[in-house]
């Protein structure tokens, strides 16, 4: 690939022997040398190559494993603004949880609500959950009450949910709201009675 990539810059076929090359290059674990070759792909005009969403995909999730956070979800969003095709959900749930990390809170809570709205994504309560969890890490009990609750009434039998609900009780006392700490022990005693988070409340309540 490499020899005819030199050789045959002009040939119908040099943008696929750069995805291939990439792509053998991946499973090789030459990581390095990966990167140009799909920034190629998809900084190419002919937007219609076969493997133009591969090449997306393939690029954000290597940027990903170096860490690359912001190029990733730089890269996921240019890939949705053009059509992820069967890759959707999964890129939606990636590039949220790449804002995440970056601590890019609204961004990733916007990625996480449109694919918990996909009630016929697999991928939906996962996204319920992680919404749920962004605001809890950021610190914003009324966004995290509101994801709790969609959670709760969409996917009854989340197991998560209780736990969640344990950390927004402690969230309340480390933010001295203490009423507002009992109200939500008591309805997690209430919602989950003889769970062990139900049991966890005495922590809470001192």
């Amino acid at each position: 690939y490499k020899l005819f990539i030199e050789s045959y810059p002009d040939h119908s076929q040099f943008l696929d022997a750069r995805y291939r090359l990439a792509k053998n290059l991946d499973n090789l674990g030459f990581v390095d040398e990966v990167i140009p070759h799909l920034e190629a792909v998809v900084k190419s005009d002919k937007k219609k190559y076969k493997h133009r969403i591969d090449a997306y995909y393939l690029l954000g999730k290597t940027q990903a494993a170096q860490k690359e956070y912001a190029k990733a979800a730089a890269v996921y969003e240019k890939m949705l603004g053009e059509g992820a095709g069967l890759y959707t959900d999964e890129v939606l749930s990636l590039c949220g949880g790449y804002y995440a990390i970056l601590e890019k809170v609204d961004e990733a809570a916007a990625k996480f609500n449109i694919l918990k709205r996909k009630r016929d994504s697999k991928l939906a309560e996962q996204a319920s959950n992680k919404l749920a969890m962004l605001w809890l890490r950021a610190e914003k009990p009324t966004m995290a009450i509101s994801a709790i609750n969609d959670l709760i009434l969409e996917y009854p039998r989340n197991k998560q949910a209780r736990g969640l609900m344990l950390q927004l009780a402690n969230l309340f006392r480390k933010q001295r709201k203490f009423d507002k700490a009992v109200a939500v022990c008591e309805q997690l005693r209430s919602k989950f009675k003889g769970s062990k988070e139900a049991d966890g409340i005495t922590y809470i309540l001192g």
